[in-house]
Order: C-alpha cells, then structure tokens, then sequence
C-alpha cells in the first residue's frame, strides 16, 4: 500500500529531528540527496517521494549519534521528554507503518489498542492504515469519568492497577483480532499488560516503542520493537 501524503510527511517531521545530530552536508550525503532539495523536504515545502521517506526512516532507526542520545534520557529516566518530541514520534509512527508493510501476511486486524500518552499519535495512523477501530486505554491517573470498560491489571503481587478503556467492544458481540501498541510512560510488566488485554479480546500483534538490543529479558523477542536501543 502507497504512502499517503500525511504519511509522507511525517517524513519532513522526522528529518526536523535528525538533523539536531548531523550537519546539513552530512545529512545530504547519507541520504542521497542535493542540500537545496532536503532543505524543501525538512521545511515541509515538499512531501519527502516514497523511497527518500524509507532512507530517512533508516537513518533515524540505525544513526548511532541518535541510538547514544535516546539511550542516555531513558537511562536517566526522561522518558516524558523524549515522549513530547514530535520529531521522535514521527520516527515511531514511519516505523509502525514500515512493520505493517513488514508484515503483509498478518490479516483480519479490525482493532488498534493503544494508550492515552502521546504514543497515541502512532495508534490514530495505524489505525486509519488499517482502516481498523481505534480503542484507547487508560491508566491512572489519566482515567476519564467516561471509560466505561475497566479490568485489573495485576502486575505483581503488590500492584494493582485498573486498567480502563472507552467505547470497548464486549467479546461476546464478535470475535476482534488486535494490534497492540503498548505504552511508552508506563513503567509495568509488558507481559502482564499484554496478559490483561488478552484476557479481554484476541490479540494478533504486540508492538513495542522501545526495546533494548541484547537485553537479558526473553519476553522482548515476543515483541515487534519500533526503536531498538
């Protein structure tokens, strides 16, 4: 499936951040392209074409200056700075949309669950590639007076968390199959997270914003990672 030009143009969002790590010449020369034209490209005057967007998003996905940056805010534990940066975003989102395309073989997701933080943005794009229903979760204490849906996630044997949802489809209506985008503030369990929601509805793919490379945790690899540290 082509990408649209909103798609597209998360590209000139994404370059806005790259270039906080890289002059202008050597941004040219690893993407392959004249400076005069990434300046329109960064400046939004243009829609990155297809391929450009694929070059950029490698660039932000493998750039060491970058991997270095990200890994010290989540090591000091800045997560909500990194969180805001709609150019890092950006990058996530191109990146869920290049694990879609990844993954062409996965068929029948008619819902996209993510959670109320700004990882919110990667599910409303995904969701509308889809052409899939948008459930969003919260967590307390951004639990709004409307979610009509709640289970309790037990993360531990002292944690108990409710976990709430708007507009949540009953499993007893139809069987659903699900992509999960996990959230990126939220410091629990990925698996005990994935667990609650299974026990709601089917879940087909589990993504995660960010992932360690090499860590000691098995349960990583059940993960499709957006960002690998």
């Amino acid at each position: 499936m082509q990408l649209t030009i909103y798609e597209r143009s998360m590209a000139s969002c994404l370059l806005w951040f790259i270039r906080r790590f890289y002059t202008n010449n050597e941004l040219s020369e690893l993407l392959g392209v004249p400076p005069s034209l990434l300046s329109r490209y960064t400046n939004a005057r243009n829609a990155p074409p297809e391929d450009l967007v694929w070059r950029i998003l490698d660039v932000f996905l493998k750039s060491n200056r970058i991997r270095k940056y990200v890994s010290t805010l989540v090591e000091k534990k800045i997560l909500a700075g990194l969180a805001e940066d709609k150019g890092f975003i950006c990058g996530l989102t191109l990146s869920a949309i290049h694990v879609l395309e990844r993954k062409r073989g996965i068929t029948g997701l008619d819902l996209v669950i993510t959670f109320n933080e700004p990882i919110v943005e990667v599910g409303y794009t995904v969701a509308r590639r889809l052409h899939a229903r948008l459930i969003i979760g919260y967590y307390p204490p951004f639990t709004p007076p409307g979610a009509d849906y709640c289970v309790v996630l037990e993360a531990s044997n002292t944690l108990h968390m409710p976990l709430c949802f708007q507009e949540f489809p009953r499993p007893r209506l139809r069987r659903h199959e699900a992509l999960v985008i996990l959230p990126f503030l939220i410091q629990i369990p990925r698996e005990a997270l994935v667990s609650a929601i299974s026990s709601l509805i089917s879940v087909k793919l589990v993504v995660a914003p960010l992932c360690r490379h090499g860590t000691d945790n098995a349960s990583e690899a059940k993960f499709t990672c957006l960002y690998t540290l």
